[in-house]
């Protein structure tokens, strides 16, 4: 099979004449013309080696698992490597709702981008104007991409983040809802929520309550006096101890942090610790009588450095932000003691909700997913508005930032 024209326009600025060795993969495997590769075989944990300098993949949206399966098969084993990916949406797709497919097409490229390390040079696309859905062929709309691999960046801080769509603050909310929304439920067998007061029951909302993953915990909750018992961080209180009080009871260490109850550092239980101590990005306080302590030094005060930190849960009141972003950005080796992140996110710095600053929350998102964190459940404090709608400007508008959230990730 032939590649269009505007495929090829596509690959002049990033092929060199060398790159004659081409691969077409369709998917699904059904629309496979001559000429084009078959893959029978899409299995997660041995996908079929995809060889060629430039490789096309043309697939239907709806088929975005089996696209991402096809990039993961793709070697690039140090040879100059292109992509380009043609990715329709077809007439009935759109009417199901437009909006439901841009989320789904923002979400495979940012996979591309960020799991995948695929970058992009080059697009175009196909409008999907009132006028082209009544024309004879019915093919839809279609986005071509090209992409090149990017080496070498494991381990490295995320410090751009592609625009979500046109770039206005409605298509990077859209990109912000479908990462919230759209949790990896299945990498976690045994969730449990923890903590909660009965008097604090907002419908089936309970506050100060949190998602936490059993699978390599449970292990280490051992009768209080073994040692080295799983380790539990939390950074938030506001006089609220059952979140904290219920890792405590099942044999975790647990110390919690808050420099605005007013009390002084003391020890609750037999391995439960409070720290009249705030985490900020630097030692100066919001307020004067605040004593405030970096991640760094709150490890070497306690004696734990070098050792792991089973449970990290932040409730901040927005200042989780520029923690994620200092720690991600200066010092990201840091979280690679943590194996649970756990956090409520809040409305604090989103600065009406400018389109530079949502984008700016994504990345940091994404980046802790490039650090190995996997968010295995999200949900909605009633307190703000849900993110689900489909109508993005009116959300907007309604939201102004106020939207608050509580994310569990777990490290994979």
């Amino acid at each position: 099979m032939q590649s269009s024209s505007l495929e090829e326009r596509l690959l002049e600025p990033v092929q060199s004449p060398k790159m004659r060795n081409r691969t077409v993969i369709r998917v699904p495997a059904y629309d496979c013309e001559d000429n084009c590769k078959v893959l029978t075989d899409l299995r997660p944990d041995k996908p079929p080696a995809i060889t060629g300098q430039v490789v096309f993949i043309h697939g239907l949206i709806t088929q975005s698992y089996d696209i991402r399966r096809s990039v993961e098969a793709i070697r690039t084993d140090g040879t100059n490597k292109v992509l380009i990916t043609a990715i329709t949406t077809k007439n009935r797709h759109i009417k199901k709702g437009e909006e439901n497919f841009a989320l789904e097409l923002y979400n495979l490229f940012h996979s591309l981008y960020f799991h995948h390390n695929w970058i992009p040079v080059a697009a175009d696309h196909q409008d999907c104007t009132k006028s082209h859905r009544h024309r004879p062929q019915r093919r839809g709309c279609i986005t071509w991409v090209a992409w090149i691999p990017l080496e070498g960046l494991e381990g490295m801080p995320l410090t751009y983040i592609p625009p979500a769509g046109n770039g206005s603050s409605e298509s990077e909310l859209q990109r912000l809802a479908s990462f919230l929304n759209r949790p990896t439920e299945d990498v976690c067998r045994n969730m449990q929520k923890l903590g909660g007061t009965r008097q604090n029951v907002y419908i089936d909302f309970i506050d100060g309550q949190y998602a936490v993953c059993l699978d390599r915990l449970l292990p280490k909750m051992l009768p209080m006096s073994v040692s080295n018992s799983c380790l539990v961080y939390s950074f938030g209180v506001n006089d609220d101890w059952s979140f904290d009080d219920a890792l405590h009871g099942r044999g975790c260490e647990v110390h919690s942090f808050d420099p605005s109850s007013g009390g002084a550092s003391h020890k609750r239980g037999l391995r439960h610790w409070f720290h009249a101590w705030g985490l900020g990005t630097r030692t100066n306080a919001l307020k004067p009588e605040w004593k405030m302590l970096t991640y760094a030094q709150i490890r070497q005060k306690l004696g734990h450095e070098g050792r792991p930190v089973d449970v990290l849960k932040l409730d901040m009141e927005g200042s989780e932000w520029s923690f994620l972003e200092s720690t991600l950005m200066d010092h990201p080796s840091m979280l690679d003691a943590v194996d649970q992140l756990i956090m409520e996110i809040h409305p604090e710095g989103f600065e009406g909700m400018q389109a530079r600053v949502i984008r700016q929350r994504s990345l940091l998102l994404h980046h802790l997913e490039k650090r190995g964190f996997t968010l295995f459940k999200s949900r909605v404090n009633v307190n703000g508005p849900n993110l689900r709608s489909f109508d993005f400007s009116n959300r907007l508008n309604e939201t102004q930032g106020h939207f608050m959230y509580e994310l569990s990730f777990i490290k994979i």
